[in-house]
């Protein structure tokens, strides 16, 4: 109760009410401007662009092969089925869809090489040392819940043909054709 009343006592004070409001002023702004920064745009048309914090990625029609929503994640495949892209995104499944395929992109479903990934555990058969090194890495930066670091690191494993894919706190990994 003493909390209360203390709290309470601080609204009588008209210096005291106006710093509390331009400090939750402050906050509201600080935590709207981050959201703003997480939001992904995308623009289809002869080309695909996907925006997040003021970076953009721009695809060529003929380099995206197939498009499709998986979980919560808009992901391009190239022609090697290698990821292209693969963006969290709040947008609508549907809305995706219908801007993709009313341009001429190849629309699925669901992930066509869903079978062929493979739960990763360290110095499994079918990964080199390299590749391996990574997914260590990797998985480090996810229970550290660093984004970005596991992000860097899936660039990194495509660059040597392994597409990985989160399930929770696991790594399922796959090799392109």
């Amino acid at each position: 109760m003493q909390k209360l009343e203390f709290l309470a006592s601080l609204t009588a004070n008209p210096v005291v009410a106006a710093v509390v409001i331009v400090a939750g002023a402050v906050a509201g702004g600080v935590v709207t401007l981050r959201a703003y920064d997480d939001i992904v745009t995308v623009e289809v048309g002869p080309a695909v662009t996907i925006s997040r914090s003021g970076t953009a990625r721009t695809f060529a029609r003929e380099a995206v092969h197939a498009v499709f929503v998986d979980g919560n994640h808009l992901v391009l495949l190239g022609a090697r089925t290698e990821e292209l892209a693969r963006e969290k995104t709040d947008h609508v499944p549907a809305r995706l869809r219908e801007a993709f395929t009313a341009k001429g992109y190849p629309w699925l479903d669901d992930d066509p090489h869903r079978d062929a990934f493979q739960r990763w555990a360290d110095g499994m058969p079918g990964l080199d040392g390299h590749a391996q090194a990574l997914l260590r890495a990797r998985q480090d930066a996810l229970k550290a819940k660093d984004a970005a670091d596991a992000g860097e690191l899936r660039t990194e494993l495509a660059k040597h043909g392994v597409v990985v894919r989160d399930v929770e706190a696991r790594q399922y990994w796959r090799t392109v054709l």
